[in-house]
């Protein structure tokens, strides 16, 4: 463990580099070995504190743990970390079967942080499953060895992939209105965006290049959510996002959408095939804001009169056309009542309500709880029915609506669905 920490220092130290060194697991309480200086470190100080570390295996009732030392770094860094621009990554060296952590915490060191976490597992008996949990990507930044000479071996990777961790993006929370002058812009080749919005939403890029080009060359944009340093064959996941014409302009701005799931995206930028050092500023857009202005849905009604006992061959037919009208994909409200309770009920989750209205639409079968009612989309009879009771082709009291159902019990609002009383039954989509 020494001599891998000493390698990767040594590695480390041509660059302006401040350092940390934390063990848990072997005592009751984090020991902070060192923690970073104001000014410019002393290489050989910390290697004395190293070497005078006793390492010895866990002989403590109650060790101390990995988030016990996740929330030590944490204090550290809104001390030590006030440069933005510098990336900051932590690497957590373990022999533990169970690397204990939730994925959450590693999330929020990204977004609180900024931090990248490098995950290292010594030893077969790692559980390489919870060792990706601690990196905060599991393609890249864990690594898995078989032992500690195996580790001295790979401390010179390690430090190397220490080396080539982005910087974070640094981003203003309403897009720009103009271009900013360069004071407001840093340089770099490759960044992270760390994805602090929760939902789908857009990231506004606005960058510029020094690099030499003409009228001929392009400028290119590649995005991953996998590969630090993104280029056009790297990465089955790697997308350029856009092209341009370099030509006299040194501005340019790219639109991203990112997915409610992503939780980071690295990005680099390349010119003439070369990655190129760039100025950037970016901000992010709400996309169900943007969106709504570009895609709004015609409000889409099903309303019918039932008679109790009688077949409802027209009510199926108007059914089956409503149900194949349904091709909006933006819906926001769906609204289930009718004569019995012309209240109904109203679901305003834009999510379940799309998903609701594709699976009437396709034939698939859904089921979701929403409003304090169990949904459920599936076949009854010669078409599809939506049930708010959780079953489906069932005499289930409740919000039943299966006008295709070949015996003639073709639901009913807020009461019994099969044999109903005659009522008006309304479902819209807007």
């Amino acid at each position: 463990m020494k001599t891998t920490l000493f390698d990767i220092i040594q590695d480390l130290r041509s660059g302006s580099i401040r350092i940390g060194i934390l063990f848990y697991g072997s005592s009751a309480t984090v020991n902070v070995l060192h923690t970073p200086a104001n000014d410019r470190e002393s290489i050989e100080r910390i290697k004395n504190k190293i070497d005078q570390k006793q390492f010895r295996h866990d002989n403590a009732h109650n060790p101390s743990t990995l988030q016990a030392a996740f929330a030590e770094v944490e204090r550290i860094c809104i001390t030590s970390c006030r440069n933005i621009f510098i990336p900051r990554v932590t690497v957590v060296l373990t022999s533990a079967k169970q690397p204990e952590i939730e994925k959450k915490e590693t999330e929020r060191f990204g977004t609180f942080l900024r931090m990248t976490v490098i995950a290292v597992g010594i030893g077969n008996q790692v559980n390489r499953t919870a060792l990706s949990l601690v990196a905060s990507e599991p393609f890249t930044y864990t690594i898995s060895l078989d032992s500690f000479t195996s580790l001295v071996m790979t401390a010179k990777h390690i430090s190397s992939l220490v080396s080539s961790v982005s910087p974070a993006l640094h981003y203003a929370d309403s897009p720009p209105a103009k271009y900013y002058d360069s004071n407001y812009f840093d340089w770099y080749n490759s960044i992270q965006y760390v994805v602090t919005h929760p939902k789908d939403h857009i990231v506004i890029l606005n960058f510029e290049t020094d690099a030499c080009c003409n009228h001929d060359s392009e400028i290119k944009v590649y995005a991953s959510k996998f590969d630090p340093m993104p280029t056009s064959d790297n990465s089955e996941e790697t997308k350029s996002y856009t092209s341009e014409q370099c030509g006299m302009s040194t501005h340019f701005k790219y639109y991203l959408f990112v997915r409610e799931q992503i939780k980071r995206l690295y990005i680099s930028f390349i010119v003439n095939n070369k990655p190129q050092t760039i100025k950037f500023q970016a901000s992010i857009i709400d996309y169900q804001t943007m969106t709504s202005a570009i895609e709004s849905c015609t409000t889409a009604t099903y309303s019918q009169s039932f008679t109790t006992g009688v077949m409802s061959n027209y009510q199926c037919a108007a059914w089956k056309v409503f149900v194949a009208g349904l091709t909006c994909s933006r819906y926001r409200v769906m609204r289930f009542s009718g004569s019995r309770n012309p209240a109904g009920i109203v679901i305003t989750d834009p999510k379940i309500v799309n998903s609701i209205a594709a699976a009437l639409r396709a034939s698939t079968n859904y089921a979701v709880n929403s409003n304090g009612f169990a949904w459920a989309v599936g076949t009854c009879g010669t078409g599809m029915e939506l049930s708010a009771a959780g079953t489906i082709c069932t005499c289930t009291n409740g919000y039943i609506l299966k006008p295709c159902d070949v015996y003639a019990n073709w639901g009913g609002i807020d009461g019994i669905t099969c044999s109903p009383p005659a009522q008006s039954i309304t479902l819209s989509f807007e």
